[in-house]
């Protein structure tokens, strides 16, 4: 679901966690990071859209995780 919220935004999206990251419009790539509930995560979005996907990313970690 992740993946597919980010792919609706023209920025870049990288997540990070435990000191490996991921592009967020992989699914594979954000599946290999293993991240759980509760886990730390860092989100870098760089693009004409980067606040908008900042800001959507973050509604989605409060409504889904």
């Amino acid at each position: 679901m992740l993946v597919k919220l980010v792919k609706n935004f023209e920025s870049s999206v990288w997540i990070a966690s435990k000191g490996a990251s991921a592009d967020a419009r992989k699914l594979m790539s954000v599946m290999g990071l293993g991240i759980t509930k509760g886990a730390q995560v860092t989100i870098t979005a760089e693009g004409t859209d980067e606040e908008a996907v900042i800001t959507e990313i973050e509604k989605f970690f409060r409504e889904n995780l």
